[in-house]
């Protein structure tokens, strides 16, 4: 883990010393904290806390600066992770919330630490034997499919529930990226708004949405199972097949990490096997789905380039003609899908 000091001090974001006593006040535990930081970036931060005794947990809290508190709200996402505990929706033990920003900065959260393996990464997937790697990913799409069964109002999140469907909303949030682009790419993506809005499928009841459900926010044990899914910070109540298509989008080639094909058996359509034998809904509409995925995922990527471009994101990592290639990758790779 990187940005580690004797006890975390001068990481990113955390307040070591206040938030040391309020893990004696409401963890009960105060003994030899140290601190390390996991997660960096334009998600939410996520640190390590390790005692003497070797008893880990894991805190978040918003990033550092300017934020949009929609999408960064730690107190609604362990709102979502406590709920879905005792569902059989595999999510980590919430410990604790702190709400007064006095204390770090922001308000975080505490949850318990889950030991295994982010599959973000080839490295990631070759700690797995084969029946380890079947498995994972036959618990990828059957744990989506638990997701999508959670009842709602029983669990206590009706209230996520909007009278707009959810398609049609994040069509008209993420279509702000395009207003004035006149490139061949920004005109690619209205022309596909346009057909992807027209095209929408009618909502049918609502399920539960994880929003960003992928390898790289799932914790595996070493036999194959799901130990965890993180990252609730995108949960709405919606159709589970955006879910699904996102999923199948960052499946396909072309995205920051897709398993090599010699790691990736079985291979997307036993996926969806999984997810549609453990009672996910029929998935004939899934390449509109998939293709919504794409689009969204060009007009994020429009974003990063145009906040790169304007100095907004400090020193530029990658040449900036790398950054704009990868929305018009996703935007052709839309169209293929709605031809």
């Amino acid at each position: 883990m990187n940005g580690e000091s004797p006890r975390g001090h001068n990481l990113p974001g955390l307040d070591t010393d206040r938030v040391v006593t309020w893990f004696a006040r409401h963890v009960g535990d105060d003994c030899g904290l140290t601190f390390s930081l996991v997660a960096n970036g334009r998600s939410n931060l996520t640190y390590a806390a390790t005692d003497e005794a070797g008893r880990r947990w894991i805190l978040r809290r918003p990033p550092v600066g300017a934020v949009h508190a929609s999408a960064h709200d730690v107190g609604r996402e362990h709102r979502i992770m406590a709920a879905l505990y005792d569902t059989g929706v595999p999510v980590p033990r919430m410990v604790g919330y702190c709400a007064d920003d006095h204390v770090t900065g922001a308000p975080f959260y505490v949850m318990e630490f889950v030991d295994g393996v982010v599959m973000d990464e080839d490295a990631a997937i070759e700690t797995l034997d084969g029946p380890a790697r079947e498995r994972f990913l036959q618990e990828l799409g059957s744990t989506l499919a638990r997701i999508h069964s959670v009842d709602l109002a029983v669990v206590g999140l009706g209230d996520l529930v909007k009278p707009y469907p959810l398609v049609r909303r994040q069509l008209r949030r993420w279509s702000t990226q395009l207003q004035g682009r006149t490139d061949p790419t920004g005109m690619l993506l209205r022309e596909l708004h346009d057909r992807l809005e027209a095209d929408a499928p009618d909502q049918d009841e609502p399920v539960l949405v994880h929003g960003d459900y992928r390898p790289g926010n799932v914790i595996v044990a070493p036999d194959g199972s799901i130990a965890a899914v993180l990252d609730w910070e995108l949960t709405a109540a919606g159709d589970g097949l955006a879910d699904l298509g996102w999923l199948a989008a960052w499946w396909s080639e072309g995205l920051e990490w897709t398993p090599a094909p010699h790691l990736a058996s079985p291979s997307l359509p036993r996926l969806l096997d999984a997810y549609a034998a453990a009672g996910g809904p029929d998935i004939e509409r899934l390449p509109y789905y998939q293709a919504f995925a794409y689009w969204r995922l060009a007009c994020i990527g429009l974003g990063v380039y145009e906040r790169y471009a304007s100095g907004a994101m400090g020193e530029q990592t990658q040449a900036l003609d790398e950054l704009l290639h990868k929305p018009e990758r996703f935007a052709q790779m839309a169209r293929s899908l709605l031809q």
